[in-house]
C-alpha cells in the first residue's frame, strides 16, 4: 500500500533530512537521471527541472542570462516514456512540491542570512502547498501527519559540484552557476518520501505542481509529471556481493606473482604464502554465495568468515615452519661457510698440517 513516510520518522536508517541532503547533492551530480536508473539505489530522486542536456540544447551556447528567461520562470519536468523512472517493489521515492537552497560558492556568507534568505523565499511560495498539488494517478496523497511537518529543513550540510562539461549538471542552470568545489549549504522544502508501491502492469502517474517565490519580478512556478514503471522485487538481479572479485582478476595477479618470483623480487615462500590467501578468499567468496542462496545471508558469512580463518591459519603456519625451516638451512650454510673461510685463512698464514713420514 502506498503511504508517504511520516515526517519525523527515519527511512532505512536516514532522517528526512539526511535524504534531503543527498537529494541537493544528486540535484547537481553529473546526469543526474542516471542515478535514478541504477537498481541499487534505496530512493529515486523526482525534481521540476528538466535534464541538463535538455536546457543546454535550450541554449547550446551557454550565455542565455537565467533573468527573463522563459525557461527559468516555469520550471517542469516531463520525464514520461524513454525518461520514465523504472523501481522495484522495495524502493521509495522522494520529491519536493516547493523548496529554496542557497549554496554559497561566496565566501563569508553566515549561515544566518543562508537560512533567512531561504526561508523568506519559502514565505511566499504555496506555504503550504495544497494536498491537491501532488497527486498519483490523479488521486491526492494521503498524509498520516499534518502537511506543514513536511516543511523540512537540512541545517548546514555540504553540496559537492563537480566539475563537469556544459550540459551535464544543473549547476549551469541555477541563478547563479556554480564553479566546481565543495560548499556550505541550506535547503528548506515540502519534500514527501513515498513508498509502498506495488508492481502493476500500467504506470504510475505523479504530477507536482506549486508556485514559488516570484523571481525579478515575475511569478515562478514549478511542476514535474513523471511516469514510473514498478517492478517485482522478485525480478530484480542479485545484489553485487561484498568482496566479490572475478576470476580474471585472481588470474592477473597470480601472473605478477610468477613475475616478481620470477625476478627473484620475492622468494618461494612468499610465492605460496601470498597466492594461498588469495584461493582461500576466493574459495571463502563462492562457498559464501552457495551458502546464501539456502540460509539466512548472516549466518552465511559467519561461516565463510570462520572457515577462512582456519585456512588462512593454516597458510600462516606452513609459511612459519617454512621460514624456520630456511632460517636453519640458511644458518647451517653460514656456519659451513665460515669454517672454510677459517680453514683458508688459516692457509694463507702459513700454516700447514703435519706429516707422518715412516
Amino acid at each position: 500500500m502506498i503511504r508517504v513516510i511520516p515526517a519525523h520518522s527515519s527511512y532505512r536508517g536516514k532522517t528526512y533530512s539526511q535524504w534531503i541532503q543527498d537529494w541537493c547533492n544528486w540535484f547537481f551530480m553529473v546526469n543526474p537521471d542516471h542515478y535514478n536508473n541504477e537498481p541499487w539505489n534505496d530512493v529515486k530522486f523526482l525534481r521540476s527541472v528538466p535534464s541538463p542536456s535538455k536546457l543546454a540544447a535550450m541554449d547550446p551556447s551557454g550565455t542565455a542570462k537565467y533573468e527573463g528567461s522563459a525557461m527559468h520562470r516555469t520550471s517542469t519536468a516531463t520525464m514520461i516514456g524513454r525518461d520514465r523512472i523504472i523501481m522495484y517493489e522495495d524502493q521509495a521515492i522522494l520529491f519536493p512540491v516547493m523548496k529554496a537552497i542557497w549554496v554559497s560558492s561566496e565566501t563569508n556568507i553566515e549561515f544566518g542570512h543562508m537560512q533567512s534568505w531561504v526561508r523568506a523565499a519559502n514565505f511566499v511560495s504555496d506555504n503550504p502547498p495544497s494536498p491537491i498539488n501532488f497527486t498519483i494517478d490523479g488521486v491526492p496523497l494521503t498524509l498520516s501527519d499534518p502537511i506543514t511537518e513536511h516543511k523540512i529543513d537540512t541545517g548546514l550540510f555540504h553540496v559537492i559540484i563537480p566539475n563537469a562539461d556544459y550540459g551535464t549538471s544543473l549547476k549551469d542552470f541555477v541563478p547563479d552557476p556554480l564553479p566546481s568545489g565543495v560548499y556550505p549549504s541550506y535547503c528548506e522544502g515540502y519534500f514527501f518520501l513515498v513508498d509502498g508501491f506495488t508492481a502493476r502492469s500500467e504506470s504510475y502517474t505523479i504530477f507536482s505542481f506549486a508556485k514559488g517565490a516570484p523571481y525579478t519580478g515575475r511569478e515562478y512556478y514549478a511542476a514535474f509529471l513523471y511516469e514510473i514503471e514498478v517492478l517485482p522485487k522478485s525480478v530484480k538481479s542479485r545484489p553485487p556481493v561484498s568482496g566479490s572479485f572475478p576470476e580474471p582478476v585472481l588470474d592477473m595477479i597470480r601472473s605478477d606473482l610468477t613475475t616478481k618470483k620470477t625476478n627473484e623480487e620475492i622468494d618461494e615462500i612468499k610465492f605460496n604464502a601470498y597466492g594461498g590467501y588469495i584461493n582461500s578468499c576466493r574459495k571463502a567468496q563462492v562457498d559464501f554465495v552457495k551458502e546464501s542462496l539456502n540460509s539466512n545471508g548472516e549466518k552465511a558469512i559467519i561461516k565463510s568468515i570462520a572457515e577462512l580463518k582456519k585456512d588462512v591459519d593454516r597458510i600462516n603456519r606452513i609459511r612459519t615452519n617454512a621460514i624456520s625451516r630456511k632460517a636453519a638451512k640458511d644458518a647451517e650454510a653460514a656456519k659451513d661457510a665460515e669454517a672454510a673461510k677459517d680453514a683458508e685463512s688459516n692457509i694463507s698464514n702459513g700454516e700447514s698440517i703435519e706429516v707422518n713420514q715412516t
